[in-house]
């Protein structure tokens, strides 16, 4: 799974941000490479590799033969997971809150718009 968001996001893994932080010096034509144009490429491939990931796992831990009845135990044990929880506290609304702003904040920084041309020198905010 770590391999899958590694590949999926410009800063999951720090070759990444190398590749990103590279390309304008040795192909200085080369369009930039920002947090969005890094996913729209990189999201296919970590959505087939989730895919695989996903029938290998379920092919492994959960076969044909076990039926429907091992599904059903496994939800009503999710479910029990999920009361014993609690609701949901301040600390994790915060938290939770932080990463949507982040995330739009990742996707919206560059391109027509982008919220860095508001600074007098955007060229220093960069995804890298």
């Amino acid at each position: 799974s770590a391999n899958i968001g590694g590949v999926a996001t410009l800063t999951g893994t720090p070759p990444n941000l190398v590749y990103a932080g590279a390309l304008p010096v040795l192909f200085p034509n080369a369009p930039p490479v920002s947090f969005a144009t890094w996913f729209m490429f990189s999201c296919p491939l970590a959505i087939i590799m989730l895919g695989f990931n996903l029938a290998l796992l379920a092919s492994s831990f959960c076969p044909p033969r076990a039926g429907a009845a091992a599904g059903a135990r496994a939800g009503e044990m999710l479910q029990l997971e999920m009361r014993s929880l609690g609701k949901v506290k301040f600390a994790e609304a915060m938290v939770m809150a932080h990463l949507a702003v982040l995330v739009i904040l990742w996707f919206t920084r560059s391109g027509a718009g982008g919220w860095t041309a508001g600074f007098p020198r955007p060229e220093f905010i960069t995804d890298g």
